[in-house]
């Protein structure tokens, strides 16, 4: 399977969407405590 290398494994698709909603929602708490 050598077109395993392109395609990104469930794991790896878990830690990026993990990540991206960590980050959005850092990123709300920081506006949110600097608002107040």
């Amino acid at each position: 399977m050598r077109w395993g290398k392109y395609k990104p494994t469930a794991r790896q698709v878990i830690v990026l969407v993990a990540v991206g909603v960590i980050w959005k929602v850092g990123a709300l708490v920081i506006l949110l405590l600097a608002s107040t």
